[in-house]
């Protein structure tokens, strides 16, 4: 009897033991998302400045790469945060009007600065009976599609 319940009480450590590390994963997860998230909007800010002020096409140019960039880096960085949400239980999803060529649009820029120098090309057909809004929450549907198109990028050849 004494056997089963040191064996018993072994597991119970382990489980908390590793409830523990989970919790610190996620909590060092969701500070560091917000720690990058920070410099990362600083550099967007700053980049549509220049786009605003600058008319030199090479710099513009430049500066579109980098605004493509960085707006795939903080996608990364939001997934990550979501990750983290979804772990503790937070993550709220919310319901409101979006357009889906609008979010088609974002997913595809995203996948054309994906392409770079690969031997293939995208082209976007939307239905005209496509409604121009939809309800739901317009960063998961941003992500799915963005998730979708990048696979398909990704595995790919030609």
């Amino acid at each position: 009897m004494t056997e089963n319940y040191r064996q018993t009480r072994r597991l119970i450590e382990l489980k908390e033991e590793a409830e523990r590390a989970n919790k610190a994963k996620s909590d060092f997860l969701a500070h560091m998302s917000h720690e990058i998230r920070t410099p990362m909007n600083a550099i967007i800010g700053m980049n549509e400045m220049i786009l605003r002020e600058n008319e030199n096409p090479v710099i513009r140019n430049y500066s579109h790469n980098i605004e493509n960039a960085s707006k795939m880096l903080l996608g990364l960085i939001n997934d990550v945060l979501d990750f983290s949400k979804i772990e503790s239980g937070q993550m709220e999803i919310v319901n409101e009007a979006y357009s889906v060529a609008g979010l088609l649009q974002d997913a595809t820029l995203v996948l054309n600065a994906r392409i770079g120098e690969k031997p293939i090309s995208s082209r976007t057909d939307i239905d005209s009976k496509l409604p121009s809004q939809l309800c739901g929450d317009p960063i998961r549907i941003r992500q799915i599609m963005t998730n979708l198109l990048s696979n398909a990028e990704k595995y790919t050849k030609k």
